[in-house]
C-alpha cells in the first residue's frame, strides 16, 4: 500500500511510525504533483488543496482520503462517493474531540487581542513609537458576548469567557438547549443586537451564509471574531463597515476561498491602522493538536484496513 502525505510539515512522528507499518509512506516535497499522486492508495491532506474532480483525475488508485479536520468544504464529497473513495476525517468524532483544545484557545486569544488593540499597538511599535494611550483597551469582565454555533468549540470558549466574568448567550438552531446554563436566542438578529462581542464558531452544514448584509449592518460599534469558515459570512459587507471605521474590532482566522482568489489583500490593507486581526487558519494548528489528530486518523485508517 502506497501512502502519500501531501502537506508533511510538522506531521506527527508517531502517526508516521504507525503508517510505516501499513505500507510505504512518501511525502510530497516539490516537483511533479501528478507523479506523486498517480499511484497512491491513501492520501493524507490538510487544507492547502481543494480535493475535487480535477484533483482526483490525477489519482489512479486512490482508495482513502484522510483529513484530520472537522470542516470538509475543501473536499468534494460527491466526487469521492462517485469514485468510491472513502473519507476518514474528524467529523462526528465527538468523544475524541473533547480533548482537542487548540481552536477554542485561539478563539479566546483573538477576542482578548481585539479588546486590547494588540494589532494597533504592534504596528505602532514597528513604527518605532511608544504610545501607551494610542488605544484604550477594554476588558472581558462583564462584557456581553454572543456565540453563534454552540457545539464543541462554542462551549469551550464560553467556559474560558465565563472564568473572566463575561456574560454569555448563544444562537444555534441545531443544538438542544436542555441542560445549558446560558441564555439561548431564537433570533440571530436579537443575539447580535444585544451583545457587544459576536463570535462565530458554527460548523458548516450546507455552506450557506449565516451572516449576510442584513445581519452585518447590525455590527456597528461591535467586535466580531470568526473562527469558523469565511464562506459563512458576507465578507464584502464587513469590508464596507471596516472601511468606514464603524466596528470596534474584527478578527478572523479564516477567509473565503483560501489559497485561491479571495479577499485577503483587502483585509490586510485595512489592518494597518485599524483594530483588525487576521491569522492564516491556524485555530487548530498547534503541535499537540496536530499530533493528536493525525495519530487518531492514522489509527482509524489502520482499523479500516485491518478489519
Amino acid at each position: 500500500m502506497l501512502i502519500g502525505i501531501l502537506e508533511h510539515e510538522h506531521f506527527s512522528e508517531e502517526a508516521l511510525s504507525l503508517l510505516d507499518t501499513l505500507g510505504k509512506v512518501i511525502k510530497f516535497e516539490t516537483g511533479d504533483i501528478n507523479k506523486f499522486l498517480r499511484d497512491l492508495d491513501v492520501l493524507f491532506i490538510r487544507l492547502n488543496y481543494y480535493i475535487g474532480n480535477d484533483f482526483l483525475k490525477k489519482c489512479k488508485n486512490l482508495k482513502y482520503v484522510c483529513s484530520p479536520t472537522t470542516g470538509l468544504i475543501h473536499i468534494d464529497l460527491n466526487i469521492l462517493a462517485k469514485k468510491n473513495i472513502s473519507l476518514i476525517s474528524l467529523r462526528g468524532e465527538k468523544a475524541f474531540l473533547k480533548n482537542v483544545h487548540a481552536a477554542a484557545e485561539h478563539t479566546f486569544c483573538l477576542i482578548l487581542s481585539l479588546l486590547r488593540g494588540m494589532n494597533i499597538y504592534n504596528n505602532d511599535i514597528k513604527a518605532h513609537n511608544w504610545n501607551r494611550m494610542l488605544f484604550l483597551g477594554d476588558e472581558l469582565n462583564c462584557k456581553k458576548i454572543g456565540i453563534i454555533g454552540f457545539g464543541r468549540i462554542g462551549c469551550k470558549v464560553s467556559q474560558y469567557l465565563t472564568a473572566f466574568g463575561a456574560e454569555i448567550s448563544w444562537y444555534d438552531p441545531y443544538i438542544d438547549p436542555k441542560n445549558n446554563k446560558f441564555y439561548q436566542y431564537k433570533s440571530l438578529t436579537k443575539l447580535i443586537e444585544y451583545n457587544e462581542i459576536i463570535v462565530l464558531t458554527a460548523s458548516v452544514k450546507n455552506s450557506s451564509i449565516i451572516l449576510d448584509e442584513n445581519e452585518i449592518k447590525l455590527f456597528e460599534g461591535k467586535y466580531f471574531v470568526n473562527i469558523s469558515r469565511g464562506e459563512l459570512v458576507n465578507e464584502e459587507a464587513f469590508i464596507k463597515l471596516l472601511k468606514k471605521d464603524l466596528m470596534a474590532g474584527f478578527a478572523t482566522d479564516v477567509i473565503s476561498n483560501e489559497n485561491f482568489e479571495n479577499n485577503l489583500k483587502k483585509f490586510v490593507d485595512l489592518s494597518y491602522n485599524r483594530n483588525l486581526l487576521i491569522t492564516p487558519h491556524i485555530g487548530g494548528a498547534t503541535k499537540i493538536s496536530l499530533q493528536k489528530t493525525e495519530l487518531f486518523i492514522a489509527n482509524q485508517l489502520k482499523k479500516i484496513i485491518l478489519s
